[in-house]
């Protein structure tokens, strides 16, 4: 079957102020409708990428597509890009501008220029997705740390794109909450939505992800399937990232004979434990 590609960066090179190269002629292909990780160390390029994918960065050189077409840097080409492409940033109070969460919810479908009941029923359903209909008229400064990543993800879910971008959105989540995030990237995957993320919790990345960029450097390192990538020690070494622990497990259980070499690698704990039933 033919791929379809959402995003594409072709030769990307950006620098901040400072004179800091940030991104190195990087090349990346996103598969529309796919559940992509974006991994690497801190200064990577991740989150640098990220703000070029909705067009809040604009590259040195190289470009940018989406569904095939080059990024154009006009305001009105931009306003229509970022009601596609959704970033849901690592720190919500970076976000959150509003006095009121429906008030910040409500922003992006206003500017849509939407009718009023319209506008109503998405910041009503993207707060009934998120299960935040309580804190419809709380002040967003009183919101707690998670409550404010909710109403961020709900931000997005009012503009209906097609992309969702996750920039850390575990971070400082408990474990309950962070699993939570996964059912909800999940969900919205179903939907029809291309989920990208990136993060540093390699154990959850390895049984979710449908595809993962390894970036190091400010370039694509490596890409592949979860399996490929996370079994590959040397790449794991080189690109200062750990072995899951599902994949840890599996090789120590090889390594003894427990299970035989041939067996396919698991993915989640679920399947671990059915080897060695």
């Amino acid at each position: 079957m033919l791929k379809r590609y959402i995003l594409e960066a072709e030769g990307l090179e950006f620098y901040y102020p400072d004179g800091t190269k940030a991104l190195d002629g990087l090349d990346i292909k996103i598969e529309q409708g796919k559940k992509i990780a974006l991994v690497g160390s801190n200064g990577a390029g991740k989150s640098t990428l990220f703000l070029h994918f909705n067009g809040i960065f604009q590259p040195a050189n190289g470009r940018m597509k989406y569904k095939g077409t080059e990024l154009r840097y006009k305001r009105q080409d931009l306003a229509t890009l970022r009601k596609e492409i959704g970033v849901v940033f690592q720190d919500p109070d970076s976000q959150l501008f509003s006095a009121s969460v429906f008030q910040e919810i409500s922003f992006g479908p206003m500017n849509l220029e939407l009718d009023v009941s319209e506008v109503e029923h998405r910041v009503n359903t993207s707060l009934h997705q998120m299960g935040i209909e309580a804190l419809k008229d709380k002040p967003t400064h009183f919101l707690s740390f998670g409550q404010k990543k909710r109403v961020c993800i709900a931000d997005i879910l009012a503009m209906e794109p097609e992309v969702i971008v996750f920039d850390e959105p575990t971070d400082s989540l408990d474990p309950v909450h962070a699993d939570e995030m996964f059912q909800l990237m999940d969900k919205l995957n179903t939907q029809g939505k291309t989920i990208i993320l990136s993060t540093h919790d390699i154990d959850r990345v390895y049984g979710w992800a449908d595809h993962v960029f390894v970036l190091k450097e400010g370039k694509v390192f490596a890409e592949g399937s979860a399996v490929r990538i996370f079994h590959d020690d040397t790449l794991l070494k080189n690109a200062g990232l750990k072995v899951p622990w599902i994949m840890e497990v599996y090789k120590w259980l090889q390594s003894k004979e427990v299970i035989k070499a041939n067996i396919s690698v698991p993915r989640n704990k679920e399947e671990l434990f059915g080897l060695i039933k």
